[in-house]
């Protein structure tokens, strides 16, 4: 039941008739410690009272053949190695099995559908919150999604809010029949629905489906623009970004803030609007989050992060990407 908020700065979970131990810091540190060098983390548990588990991964160091060639990673290995993906959240060529995230608040239905995909050779998250399901797509976009509606945000909020940065497919699991309710789900993005309560062979075989059409229309999708300045490359299409025709490696929150500073490059873009683009509306006062993914990509961008080049700071406004010369060869 705290899961959604386990890995908040401050955040103590307060026993009954007992004081609450620490800060509230050592699982924020944690996090903090494992994405400063890469890796994720996330946790899971069965349900109320039964416990939590905690798992994480890091980059093994990677090998670079060429200076414009993907950054290539050592399959992981053992009981809890995930599928490898890229720091920006694209799947790698090298993937063997799709990886499923379930988002549903029954414990007892995502127990029934984690079984029955794992025993098809899927690589399966749960999740039961809203936030805790909006966090897991900050780390890495699974190859499909089930989705209803959770503990604390309706299905079709989190599918409008995933359709603003994703296009995984989605199945949704609704409680309904109504066949208003569904028309909205897909006009939403939706790429499938079913009813409760299903047949999960039928939902297997759509999860086929989904996936085969999935990565068809990826292989057939044309090559965006490379977006260029200075030395700084963004290669939207491979979610590749190069400085000095070097990978470097970001997360999926600092790719996507990077991403949108650099469609509207040599324009200043506001905290709040920042905030709304990346994060969504309802973090449009989180300033706090601006200056610590900010102060990131200029660690990994900047020369002298203290005398930055590329994102510039307007004070008490917001930043701008500079719009910069291609260098001369």
């Amino acid at each position: 039941e705290h899961l959604d908020r386990i890995f908040d700065r401050f955040y103590r979970i307060q026993q009954p008739e007992k004081k609450a131990g620490g800060s509230g810091l050592g699982l924020a540190i944690v996090r903090a410690t494992i994405e400063a060098h890469g890796g994720k983390i996330w946790a899971d548990s069965p349900g109320p009272g039964q416990g939590t588990t905690f798992y994480f991964t890091l980059p093994f160091t990677p090998q670079i053949a060429s200076s414009h060639e993907h950054t290539q990673l050592a399959p992981p290995s053992g009981p809890l190695a995930m599928p490898l993906r890229s720091a920006t959240g694209g799947p790698r060529s090298h993937d063997r099995h799709p990886h499923i995230l379930v988002a549903e608040s029954d414990t007892r239905i995502a127990r029934y559908l984690r079984a029955n995909l794992e025993e098809q050779g899927y690589q399966v998250q749960v999740v039961h919150h809203g936030v805790q399901f909006l966090r897991r797509l900050d780390l890495a976009e699974p190859d499909a999604i089930i989705l209803a509606d959770l503990a604390d945000m309706r299905a079709l909020e989190l599918l409008r809010r995933l359709r603003e940065f994703s296009q995984a497919p989605v199945i949704m699991l609704c409680d309904s029949s109504d066949e208003d309710e569904h028309v909205r789900l897909l006009d939403l993005g939706a790429d499938d629905l079913l009813s409760k309560p299903f047949g999960m062979k039928e939902l297997l075989a759509r999860v086929r489906t989904r996936l085969r059409h999935h990565a068809s229309h990826s292989e057939q999708a044309p090559a965006k623009a490379i977006f260029k300045t200075g030395d700084l490359v963004i290669d939207h299409a491979q979610h590749l970004v190069l400085l000095h025709d070097q990978p470097v490696q970001l997360s999926r929150t600092e790719y996507k803030l990077l991403s949108v500073l650099a469609q509207n490059v040599g324009m200043v873009m506001t905290h709040e609007l920042l905030l709304e683009r990346v994060w969504g509306p309802e973090y449009n006062r989180e300033i706090d989050f601006i200056w610590v993914y900010i102060s990131r990509l200029r660690r990994k961008l900047e020369d002298d992060p203290r005398r930055p080049h590329y994102i510039l700071t307007i004070p008490d406004v917001g930043y701008k990407l500079a719009k910069l010369p291609s260098p001369v060869p």
